[in-house]
């Protein structure tokens, strides 16, 4: 949506989801979810309306490639230089 307004034209948009728990309640129709949730429902039918119109796909990836953390956590060794190479446009090994 923003990169589009921006003149990026986007083919596909991929939403990476660490926790199996949301991708379950996306998929389930909320019928994994309890009551505990109910604070969730503006996001949650925002995001399914835009999944059922085709944008995005969700598709589970591990916590350890997420590559938000290196934005918004502060990484140490590995995992800080393997993000960071990433970033850099290196290839991994």
């Amino acid at each position: 949506m923003f990169m589009e307004e921006q003149g990026y034209p986007i083919e596909k948009n991929i939403l990476y989801q660490d926790n199996m728990s949301s991708i379950l309640l996306k998929k389930n129709r909320r019928s994994s979810a309890g009551k505990r949730n109910r604070a969730l429902n503006i996001r949650y039918f925002f995001v399914t309306d835009q999944v059922e119109k085709g944008n995005p796909t969700i598709e589970h990836m591990p916590t350890d490639n997420m590559w938000g953390d290196y934005m918004t956590k502060p990484l140490q060794g590995e995992k800080f230089r393997k993000f960071w190479a990433l970033i850099q446009g290196d290839q991994e090994d």
